[in-house]
């Protein structure tokens, strides 16, 4: 019987922050990513459970899975859907968002939910500018979560879902994404910087991946080997062996890895889909952010709001800033803070009962 192999190397993760802002900036040209803006929506669950949230006097973690994929929303429809593959992108044509758009789009500013929380700007087309005025508008209760009596702002509370099942959906915590980066169990060996069907991103792999007989799963850790393809020395390998008939590879995210940037786990559509369907794994395409609508940093860079706002301002009547994870090739942050106005991907996830 052929083996399917997976090769994981891992050391000490340091977290450090990539800039906000850059010259990758797009308007209005448009690239081409694997998305099909159609009517057809994928229905399929995932099936990962990952640990979100330490349980308060215990050592035990509370498990949610994600959503199938990033958040989208038509205008023109007032439809809200999940991405058809983890992979899917709108990428620069957000730079049409507007409240007659019949195309999707999925990056918004924090708390456009389309609920009237009393905000300025609410709605999923909102756009603005780089300026204290602009980040006023967004946001409730002045310095308020999207939790509580203003937990309608949240995207996932308040809509439903075209293919979003009968979940309570929710969008992350600051401490959620802390908790998956950092916190749980083999946390630093469980998250990888992929390319899958050529769009950039993370992996995020499951809690279970480290119970030995999932899925004929098993495992192996070794001293240094040396890579040929990157000609470069790995510190360690974890070899993970699935009944298959491919052999693929997957080195985790790492500090002494990082000069590797986006030239490592280079997957096909194909190949994604094993990992999915065997691993359970979660991908986090590298969306990009948009500022009013100039569209920045589509496949480089991943912005991903969480709920929680941040006070760092001088200004005690208002909190400017929110909470969202940002990553690149070579850097992890999930304590970075944007002004609420930039549009940012959405990763909706839904607690284990």
């Amino acid at each position: 019987m052929k083996k399917l192999l997976f090769l994981l190397s891992f050391a000490p993760l340091i977290f450090t922050a990539c800039d906000e802002k850059d010259d990758d900036t797009v308007k209005p040209e448009k690239q081409n990513y694997p998305i099909v803006n159609d009517d057809n929506f994928n229905t399929t669950e995932l099936k990962g459970r990952f640990s979100v949230e330490l349980i308060d006097g215990t050592k035990k973690y509370k498990q949610a899975i994600f959503s199938q994929g990033n958040l989208q929303y038509r205008a023109a429809t007032n439809e809200w859907r999940f991405a058809n593959n983890q992979y899917d992108i709108i990428g620069e044509s957000n730079c049409n968002i507007g409240k007659k758009l019949n195309g999707w789009i999925d990056l918004f500013g924090w708390g456009t939910s389309g609920w009237d929380s009393g905000a300025k700007s609410y709605q999923p087309w909102s756009a603005g500018t780089d300026s204290d005025d602009a980040n006023k508008n967004y946001g409730v209760g002045n310095s308020c979560d999207l939790t509580g009596d203003y937990a309608n702002a949240d995207w996932g509370v308040y809509n439903t879902f075209k293919n979003g099942a009968n979940r309570n959906w929710r969008t992350p915590t600051a401490n959620n994404f802390d908790c998956l980066f950092s916190k749980r169990t083999n946390a630093t060996k469980l998250f990888a910087v992929a390319t899958a069907n050529n769009v950039r991103g993370l992996i995020l792999l499951p809690d279970s991946i480290w119970n030995a007989g999932i899925n004929n799963f098993k495992y192996e850790i070794k001293d240094s080997i040396f890579d040929k393809n990157s000609n470069k020395k790995i510190e360690l390998e974890l070899h993970m062996y699935i009944n298959g008939t491919d052999t693929i590879r997957i080195i985790p995210y790492s500090n002494s890895n990082k000069d590797l940037a986006w030239d490592v786990n280079i997957y096909s559509a194909e190949q994604w889909e094993i990992l999915e369907n065997n691993l359970n794994a979660v991908f986090l395409p590298a969306a990009g952010y948009r500022d009013d609508t100039y569209v920045n940093r589509v496949n480089n860079c991943g912005y991903y709001w969480t709920s929680i706002h941040c006070g760092n301002t001088d200004d005690i009547n208002y909190s400017p800033f929110a909470y969202n994870l940002l990553f690149s090739s070579n850097s992890v942050n999930t304590s970075n803070y944007m002004g609420k106005f930039n549009g940012n991907a959405v990763r909706l996830i839904s607690y284990i009962e």
